[in-house]
């Protein structure tokens, strides 16, 4: 019966959806802790660009400067590469969670164009069970709080790889900002509606 297999379908994504979200989750609280570190970082720099070492008792070692520099850089480089993995942890949830809510649609419009689910029973719904049509749109809006929180993502993580130090400063207040506009919570609530519809239809 295609209701059936959507709902199966469904049941699967719904679970797929829940293992993303701790993934997600766990990828967007690492972010905060380097881009703290990355932030203090420069300031770090900003303060040791301030000081004139030749006019310190530090001149007799000619060299430090330049070395604190690239011990500088070099820290900054690894916080940027642990940031780019945390990226890709987010851009793994979000294709799977798309590629797999794709695949629950095209079941669903396949089975509705050869007429084997009408619209009727798409939107047949109780006091106790929502829609066929509700449960997809649940998962198609924890998909899009996916889709939409990675790209915002993305484009803050790429400002940690510029040389600004204002910039790099700025992130964390950013990210903050960020997460506030993008709150996990939608996935998780998109989950609690569909798993009622799982059980109880």
């Amino acid at each position: 019966m295609a209701e059936a297999r959507v709902r199966g379908a469904l049941q699967a994504e719904a679970a797929a959806l829940r293992a993303g979200a701790a993934g997600w989750r766990a990828a967007l609280a690492a972010v905060a802790p380097l881009l703290d570190a990355l932030a203090n970082l420069a300031a770090q720099m900003r303060a040791a660009r301030r000081v004139a070492l030749p006019r310190t008792p530090l001149r007799a070692f000619p060299a430090l400067g330049p070395r604190l520099r690239h011990k500088q850089r070099g820290a900054a480089t690894a916080l940027r590469h642990r940031l780019a993995r945390n990226l890709a942890a987010l851009q793994q949830v979000r294709d799977a969670a798309s590629g797999r809510v794709g695949a629950v649609f095209q079941l669903y419009e396949a089975a509705a164009a050869a007429g084997e689910l009408g619209l009727a029973a798409a939107v047949r719904r109780s006091a106790l069970s929502p829609s066929l049509a509700d449960a997809l749109a649940w998962l198609r809006d924890a998909e899009r709080c996916y889709r939409q929180a990675y790209l915002e993502c993305e484009l803050l993580l790429l400002r940690a790889h510029r040389e600004d130090l204002s910039e790099m400063e700025a992130l964390p207040r950013a990210w903050g900002r960020l997460l506030e506009r993008h709150n996990p919570d939608v996935v998780e609530d998109a989950l609690l509606k569909a798993s009622l519809f799982l059980e109880t239809g």
